[in-house]
């Protein structure tokens, strides 16, 4: 349902476009007094930094692999569905903004769905982004709880201290221990980024570089997987490979360097949490394991979270 008005909110966004260009209305002026911050290839490594922000999800689709029906074929279609769906809507978003806007008042809006619904709509239009700003984040907090749970789950079975963070409640079909250890970092990091002066670019800045270093070593991973491990079974195909993933690879080396680069010092917020981790994971090596790890769930989803080589 939450995904359901999402999408509805996007598709006002593109109305206000096509309603602007159905009454001729003309963009606005350029304010000439306003240069752009960023040009050239500095301009477009910090533009492609929220480009894929916007299409990050596509990778924790694979987290819920265990649960989906068919597989093969559901996570196939969920996650080359979605990016497609994904590209029309951001394609129909920016076409809207210009539209309404035009390229300079683009460039130099800070809020630019807020203005284009204003030119269209007026005050109703302005009301209806703010409550779509309110359902993205809510359906995006329920999102990544339900996924970011399922790797936090099937971590903790790999970690013998931490074993009861890997314990399935069949009665409600979720990783209970692993949702609350996530919402209550994540309710640690919002109190962080509350003192900050702007909580989001924060939490961009905290998320950016490691979610690109990690991304990076996936892909990496995967070669190696396939060379220590020939025998396991593959579901999934990749096409071209080495080749593709040795270029995705390279596209994260350079979306980790273009990070690094936009955010700068805030870069060091993310390395300390992953030293912070390590520091507690290497605390944890030298306490006793737990004697009695939690069996792994019965039926069909028995391996389901498990982190494995689905795709190699």
């Amino acid at each position: 349902m939450l995904v359901g008005l999402l999408a509805l909110g996007f598709l006002s966004i593109a109305s206000a476009g096509v309603f602007l260009a159905w009454q001729g209305v003309e963009p606005p002026l350029p304010n000439l007094s306003v240069t752009p911050e960023n040009t050239g290839m500095a301009g477009f490594s910090a533009a492609m930094i929220f480009v894929f922000l916007a299409f990050g999800g596509w990778s924790d689709a694979a987290t819920l692999s265990a649960e989906v029906r068919d597989g093969r074929r559901g996570i196939f279609i969920a996650m080359i569905g979605a990016l497609t769906v994904l590209m029309i809507i951001y394609l129909a978003l920016n076409w809207a903004f210009v539209q309404g806007l035009g390229f300079a008042g683009l460039a130099a809006s800070n809020a630019p769905a807020v203005e284009l619904l204003n030119r269209a709509f007026g005050a109703p239009g302005v009301m209806l982004i703010l409550l779509m700003v309110g359902i993205a984040a809510i359906a995006t907090i329920n999102s990544t709880l339900l996924v970011g749970a399922r790797t936090t789950y099937a971590a903790a079975r790999d970690v013998p201290q931490l074993r009861s963070f890997g314990d399935w409640d069949d009665r409600h079909g979720v990783p209970r221990k692993a949702l609350l250890a996530e919402g209550a970092v994540a309710l640690l990091l919002v109190m962080f980024g509350s003192f900050t002066q702007s909580g989001f670019n924060t939490m961009v800045e905290y998320l950016t570089p490691v979610y690109w270093l990690f991304l990076s070593l996936s892909s990496v991973a995967l070669i190696i997987l396939r060379r220590r491990f020939p025998e396991v079974a593959r579901p999934v195909r990749v096409p071209l490979y080495p080749l593709l993933p040795l270029l995705f690879f390279g596209l994260c080396l350079y979306m980790l360097y273009s990070s690094v680069t936009v955010v700068g010092y805030g870069v060091f917020l993310g390395i300390g949490v992953l030293l912070v981790g390590a520091v507690v994971l290497a605390g944890l090596s030298r306490l006793k394991a737990n004697p009695h790890p939690s069996p792994l769930p019965e039926g069909e989803g028995a391996d389901r979270g498990v982190l494995r080589d689905t795709s190699t």
